[in-house]
């Protein structure tokens, strides 16, 4: 668990998969502030592993 920049109290998670039939690794990332509420929109970026 870590704490976002810009981002007081919040925790995000982070999540690493591997798409079937997809050379790319995919990371989410979902940040929640201390009362369970979400602080940002969670968003998937790729890149080559």
């Amino acid at each position: 668990m870590a704490h976002a920049s810009g981002y007081q109290e919040a925790h995000c998670h982070v999540q690493f998969w591997h798409p079937v039939g997809s050379a790319d690794m995919e990371v989410g990332v979902t940040c929640v502030n201390s009362a369970g509420s979400l602080v940002n929109t969670p968003f998937t970026v790729g890149f080559t592993w």
